[in-house]
């Protein structure tokens, strides 16, 4: 049994379970509310997931967990920041390949969404990070399909920042089209991650054919 608080409002709550021994906080996922109330008790079973993290330092912010990856294009603009990419997320097996072709980090082939790939990912990387994903752009693009929320691609967006709190991340980049910039369904998910976590956002679109011979704008968002 052990008394534990819930991060980042302090609600005290019992815990019936095993809890690793040394860590400075817990994921605890698919637990059960054994008794409500004032001071309620959780309690695991066999579907439940907990995952231990040792306390963050300065080195750990530096690590990143490349999300909705693709062949590792952020994480080699990670590289070039004085970051380490560790752990690299990507669903398509071929642009997984890819992937492993241009950086030493671990590939995990899998969907986000899926508590089974949040496991995969703690069993490599056991503490804190930086998250970075590349939301599928198709449900805000104007070549893209354009509908916003309704769109079961839009969903990398709460599932990257679902997995950014589980995994007790220290920042979170969000890269996408122009136009995810001023769309309400992403504006509302990020605007909810920050305020129930306290984290800060910072947004701005660069315009890479400033930069580049071609025309291309992309949104950044930094929590």
């Amino acid at each position: 049994m052990h008394r534990l608080a819930t991060i980042p409002h302090g609600q005290h709550f019992r815990f019936e379970g095993k809890l690793d021994t040394g860590k400075a906080s817990h994921t605890l996922l698919r637990v059960r509310v054994k008794q409500s109330g004032s001071f309620p008790l959780l309690t695991c079973d066999s579907h439940s997931l907990v995952l231990g993290f040792d306390h963050c330092t300065w080195r750990h912010g530096r690590d990143v967990i490349e999300l909705c990856a693709g062949l590792g294009a952020l994480g080699q603009g990670a590289i070039a920041s004085q970051f380490r990419p560790c752990i690299a997320v990507e669903w398509r097996p071929k642009l997984a390949e890819l992937y492993k072709k241009n950086s030493e980090a671990e590939v995990i082939v899998g969907d986000i969404s899926d508590f089974e790939t949040i496991r995969k990912i703690h069993e490599k990387h056991s503490t804190s990070a930086t998250i970075t994903s590349g939301i599928s752009c198709q449900p805000y693009s104007k070549l893209g399909d354009g509908k916003s929320g309704l769109d079961p691609r839009s969903q990398t967006l709460p599932a990257t920042l679902a997995i950014a709190h589980y995994l007790r991340a220290t920042a979170v980049v969000l890269e996408c089209v122009e136009p995810a910039s001023k769309d309400a369904y992403v504006q509302w998910h990020v605007s909810q991650f920050c305020q129930r976590t306290g984290f800060n956002r910072s947004e701005q679109v660069l315009h890479l054919h400033e930069v580049w011979p071609c025309r291309r704008s992309r949104w950044w968002c930094v929590c």
